[in-house]
């Protein structure tokens, strides 16, 4: 919790109850005094985009993946177990190999042997308050949902937490697709994966044969001291102590660079790190809208630091039910949900598939084959979402208003209008798949669920195409 008020500090996004809850703890806690001041000398004005005028274009998907790198990629199943820990990385390209491997792939490590950002944090003394967390409601029956006039319950149940839902389906056994054929292709046979030496080889072979086509001469490489800087501010955010400034320089080691990495993607300043990097970029850093950062960052924290494959996560914030201070990966849609979902549709389609789907909300894309119908399609799978304001009584006595992501038992199709004013239909459909529209067929899970299909899913492309952006600044 310190470590999300000291980033609130860099952001200029504290509330003043937050400010006096900051205040508090540091005159209380000699611990978070020094770990203030700390923070303040060597990273405050050291944020990563304090220089910036305007934010980073987003990155467009990347047309196709090389023949060479597919080849040597594995075909099993998008979740096949894989520990990010044990892979070995070498020199600059092993980042990004490394945070890949770990997006994409389940880990086989205990979920809870790899330290938390907040485990992270000194805790505060008997002295100091504590921000309330909402309990479960299964866990309090004193806490009750009162409706609001205009805003009926529609239903009473508990919203389902993460670690509560129910296993998904593989796109093959989906009973709810129109079409029975898997159209995204079944996942193939799980065959070993190639060794991080031989990826990282052909990556750099393709790099070497950009430059001689292209007649580049590259730029020298990185001296240590600049190396050890970037790598820091990418991974954790923060430049290096001096200590470790010191030590990295005196180390004689060949694979000085490769032990860094790795001592960096199990700190938990690199949770931390990512965390707000993906919080920011799901709901942006604008103070102004009503949405719970907090609860957002907590789920992402916790995602990363229990090292969750990517395609967990993906699904959880596009299927997310109930309030976010109960489930966190409700913040997400709870932001962009209005307007007909044509926000959430577009936002879906751009973080997750890198793919700009906005300006087909009313023509054919300029630059593809995109056509009109393919947004209204995907937006369809959000038809059932809204959200709901209720008021929320306290074990105290006291009440106050939520926001709930709540999915109605609705069907039939989304209506839009064309370029020529004619009324047409649209049908829940992602990727040449069709999803039944009945009422009783959850949308978005059925969205989750093709999002994450197949052996070589879109998602997954994407990533990678961020975490190049990330590290090298192009995408």
């Amino acid at each position: 919790e310190l470590w999300t008020l000291l980033e609130g500090v860099c952001e200029d996004r504290l509330s003043e109850e937050q400010w006096q809850r900051l205040e508090r703890w540091i005159t209380n806690d000699a611990s978070a005094r020094r770990i203030y001041r700390d923070y303040i000398e060597l990273h405050g004005t050291l944020y990563w985009d304090t220089a910036l005028a305007e934010q980073p274009p987003e990155v467009p998907a990347t047309p196709a993946t090389l023949d060479e790198i597919s080849e040597l990629s594995s075909t099993s199943p998008f979740r096949r177990k894989l520990s990010l820990r044990n892979l070995s990385l070498a020199m600059a390209v092993m980042v990004l190999v490394g945070l890949g491997t770990w997006f994409f792939n389940r880990d086989t490590a205990n979920p809870d042997g790899f330290p938390l950002a907040k485990s992270d944090s000194p805790q505060p003394d008997a002295g100091s308050p504590e921000l309330v967390e909402q309990p479960d409601k299964t866990a309090n029956p004193n806490r009750e949902l009162v409706p609001m006039d205009k805003n009926p319950i529609v239903d009473d149940s508990p919203w389902p937490a993460v670690a509560q839902r129910l296993p998904r389906k593989t796109a093959g056994e989906s009973t709810n697709l129109v079409d029975s054929t898997d159209k995204l292709g079944n996942p193939s046979v799980p065959r070993e994966a190639p060794s991080v030496d031989v990826v990282v080889a052909a990556i750099n072979a393709e790099i070497r044969q950009g430059w001689d086509d292209a007649e580049i001469t590259p730029s020298p490489k990185a001296s240590d001291a600049e190396w050890l800087r970037r790598v820091h501010l990418d991974l954790v955010g923060q430049i290096p102590s001096v200590e470790t400034v010191e030590e990295f320089l005196a180390d004689r080691r060949q694979d000085k660079r490769e032990r860094i990495v790795n001592e960096l993607l199990n700190d938990p300043a690199y949770v931390r790190h990512f965390a707000t990097v993906w919080t920011n970029l799901l709901v942006g850093r604008s103070t102004e809208r009503d949405v719970d950062r907090y609860a957002l960052h907590r789920f992402m924290r916790e995602s990363f630091g229990r090292n969750r494959p990517w395609s967990d996560v993906v699904a959880d914030l596009v299927s997310a039910e109930g309030p976010a201070e109960e489930n966190g990966a409700s913040g997400f849609l709870l932001a962009h949900l209005n307007n007909q979902a044509v926000p959430a549709t577009a936002i879906t389609a751009r973080l997750f598939l890198c793919t700009q789907v906005q300006c087909t909300q009313c023509h054919k894309h300029p630059n593809n084959e995109a056509q009109q119908n393919e947004f209204w399609e995907l937006n369809s799978f959000f038809k059932q979402t809204e959200i709901q304001r209720r008021r929320v009584r306290e074990p105290n006595g006291q009440t106050r208003i939520t926001r709930v992501l709540v999915s109605k038992r609705q069907g039939g199709p989304t209506f839009y209008e064309d370029l020529n004013g004619v009324m047409q239909t649209a049908y829940p459909k992602f990727a040449g798949v069709e999803v039944n529209p009945k009422a009783n067929i959850n949308r978005r899970e059925e969205l989750a669920q093709l999002m994450v299909s197949g052996s070589s899913p879109q998602i997954a492309k994407a990533m990678v195409n961020r975490m190049w952006s990330h590290f090298f600044g192009y995408g």
